[in-house]
């Protein structure tokens, strides 16, 4: 198997995961009883750390590109193939 299908495996077992959570998981959570009231303490500091990461990577973004590009090569990112 390549590097490409590999790829694309990874990606399609990842959103196929995420839609099953979506579509079967958060709607047997919601039934049991579980609501974000039950949570809530949490969000405040779980929203805050969200978006200092956010921060975090955009500056990393701005400053070495994408996640794949080697250190100091720009044109170089896997991505732009």
């Amino acid at each position: 198997m390549d590097q490409q299908q590999k790829k694309n495996t990874t990606f399609a077992f990842l959103a196929f995961a995420g839609l099953h959570l979506l579509c079967c998981g958060i709607p047997l959570l919601l039934l049991a009883g579980v609501s974000f009231s039950f949570v809530s303490p949490v969000w405040p500091v779980a929203g805050a750390l969200l978006i200092v990461l956010g921060i975090i990577g955009f500056v990393w973004y701005l400053k070495r590109g994408c996640a794949t590009c080697p250190r100091n090569e720009r044109n170089a990112c896997s991505l732009k193939e």
